[in-house]
């Protein structure tokens, strides 16, 4: 009985070990997992809207928007990027169902916008580090200094209160 026990926690204690270690998935992970939800999306929207000259660009394009929103957005953190993305898309779209772009011409315009937005969404991202990286410096130096400034002795310190306030005879009361 006694080894059964020590087997069963000798197991405990390795697997929570394991489970101590897990750090959850990493970003290259998570962009991957981004990448495929971009890829079925696309996949899923061509399938039941079939894009020909002037026809169903549209169409194709509110599907994809509406499947970004649903899948894609609540994991993306500019939202506003997001939007001018799926307001291009669709602008474009409209633009080819009237025949005024090509599909090369659609094809490049939104490679340039979302050049654009990674661009930003990473200024922004690199910002936000920075800023953080600052506050953190900042947070540290006050550290110091309250840790300095406490080590010295403090000259204008008032002596404590008697703590005897009433002597009677020589002893306190």
């Amino acid at each position: 009985m006694l080894r059964t026990c020590a087997i069963l926690v000798l197991a405990s204690g390795a697997l929570a070990g394991c489970a101590a270690q897990y750090q959850g998935p990493t970003q290259a992970d998570l962009d991957a997992g981004i990448r495929r939800d971009i890829q079925i999306g696309k996949e899923l929207c061509a399938g039941r809207f079939p894009i020909s000259p002037r026809t169903n660009h549209v169409a194709q394009a509110r599907c994809y928007n509406e499947y970004f929103d649903a899948v894609l957005l609540p994991r993306n953190r500019h939202h506003d990027l997001s939007a001018l993305v799926n307001a291009k898309r669709l602008a474009l779209a409209e633009k080819a169902d009237q025949g005024n772009l090509t599909e090369a011409e659609v094809a490049a315009q939104m490679a340039e916008t979302i050049t654009y937005v990674t661009g930003e969404s990473e200024r922004r991202d690199n910002s936000s580090a920075q800023t953080q990286a600052q506050i953190n410096t900042a947070l540290a130096a006050q550290s110091s200094a309250n840790s300095a400034a406490m080590s010295v002795p403090n000259t204008f310190a008032v002596p404590a209160a008697n703590p005897c306030p009433v002597l009677v005879g020589g002893r306190c009361r």
